[in-house]
């Protein structure tokens, strides 16, 4: 496990053991028991998440801390902070991100993300502010907006920090940006 923390965040990064085939069902075990591993880690054995009615994941019993979730093809990493706008979002850099960058790109982020890594960089900075932000619906391409001079995004009515995190496990593949309310 890969553990990070940035002011009052800690996140924790664990590989998803691999497997040759399997299912759907066989791949969420496998993603589930490697957030076990990092909570076990952090905050020590028996800790359950559970789930809003929107999704949004918490951990039973700790209503004093917050918790993202995201996964990727190799890795899942988690985020945990006192601030319930806490995110995180971590992805394999893929082809379809190219494919579908009109979809979570305005007009001007097309302009200025352009190449791989970017577009990777600003898929990660918009999921983890679609977490963060916790508002039901809200489009990435046109509700999330990444600040051009600063590293902060709008989310709806919230403007939040985010942090590129390129130096974990898998530096080319894997990119997660948690985003927290700006100070």
């Amino acid at each position: 496990m890969t553990q990070i923390t940035l002011s009052d965040i800690t996140i924790a990064v664990e590989p998803i053991e691999q497997s040759t085939g399997g299912t759907r069902t066989d791949r969420h075990a496998r993603e589930h028991a490697a957030v076990g591993r990092i909570l076990d880690k952090l905050l020590g054995p028996g800790m359950t998440v559970g789930h809003y009615p929107d999704g949004a994941p918490f951990i039973e019993g700790r209503d004093d801390l917050y918790i993202s979730i995201s996964h990727s093809a190799t890795h899942a990493a988690v985020a945990l902070g006192p601030d319930p706008m806490t995110g995180i979002d971590t992805e394999t850099s893929r082809d379809q991100l190219e494919r579908i960058k009109t979809r979570y790109l305005s007009a001007a982020e097309l302009g200025r993300f352009t190449t791989r890594r970017e577009l990777l960089t600003a898929w990660c900075i918009k999921e983890a502010a679609y977490k963060s932000a916790r508002i039901s619906g809200l489009d990435l391409r046109d509700g999330i907006t990444i600040d051009a001079d600063t590293p902060t995004v709008t989310a709806g009515p919230h403007t939040l920090h985010y942090t590129d995190l390129p130096s974990t496990p898998v530096s080319y593949t894997q990119l997660p940006a948690p985003a927290t309310r700006q100070a």
